[in-house]
C-alpha cells in the first residue's frame, strides 16, 4: 500500500509593529500527513509587498486543500492507527463502535447509537475504498466496524477497536459485510 504524502501550505500574514519601520512578515504553516501521522509546523519569514497582498486568497485555497485531507479516507486510517495495540475507550467489551465514534466523530454525530457498531450502516454507502468504515455481521444481532486500510482480493483489511481486545488491523471477510459508508 502506497503512503499518502500531502504537504499542504497555509499562507497567512502576519504584521508586526514593533517599530515604525517593521516589515511585513508571513507565517507558513505546513500540516504533512504520512503513516506516522499529521504533523504541523510554523515558519516565519520576510513577505514581499505583493506577497502580502494576495496571501488573502492563498490562504482560503490553503484551506480549501486542508479540508480535503482530513474528509478523505486516509485520515482516518491515520488516525485510527494511533491507537493500535491498545484499547483507548476503557471499556471491557463490545467497544468496536466507542472506538470508531472516537476516531470519527463527526460521522458518529449522525448515528443514533455510534457504540453498537451496526447502527454504523445507517450513514451514506460508498464504493469499498481505502478509507471507508466497514459495517460487518457478527453472529446473532452482533456487529463489527472498523476503517478499511486496505484489500486482499474482495476481503477489506481493517483498523478497529476491540480486535482480540486491543485496536488492530485485520483481514475480515467480505461474506460477513453489511456496509461500506462514509466516515465524513
Amino acid at each position: 500500500m502506497t503512503t499518502l504524502k500531502i504537504m499542504a501550505v497555509a499562507i497567512a500574514a502576519l504584521f508586526i509593529s514593533t517599530s515604525a519601520y517593521a516589515k511585513p512578515r508571513i507565517a507558513e504553516s505546513y500540516i504533512f500527513c504520512d503513516q506516522r501521522g499529521c504533523r504541523q509546523s510554523d515558519e516565519v519569514h520576510q513577505a514581499p509587498k505583493v506577497f502580502v497582498e494576495i496571501t488573502r486568497k492563498a490562504n482560503k485555497h490553503a484551506r480549501r486543500v486542508v479540508s480535503d485531507v482530513v474528509a478523505s479516507g486516509d485520515y482516518l486510517v491515520d488516525k485510527a492507527r494511533r491507537f493500535m495495540g491498545t484499547n483507548p475507550t476503557g471499556w471491557n467489551a463490545v467497544w468496536c463502535g466507542k472506538f470508531m465514534a472516537m476516531i470519527a466523530p463527526e460521522a458518529a454525530a449522525k448515528i443514533k447509537n455510534p457504540n453498537r457498531a451496526r447502527d454504523w450502516a445507517t450513514l451514506p454507502h460508498v464504493s469499498p475504498q481505502v478509507g471507508a468504515i466497514a459495517v460487518f455481521t457478527r453472529g446473532g444481532k452482533g456487529g463489527h466496524v472498523g476503517v478499511v486500510t486496505g484489500f486482499e482480493g474482495r476481503n477489506p483489511i481493517i483498523v478497529s477497536g476491540n480486535n482480540n481486545r486491543k485496536v488492530r488491523e485485520g483481514v475480515y471477510p467480505v461474506s460477513r459485510l453489511i456496509a461500506y459508508v462514509s466516515g465524513s
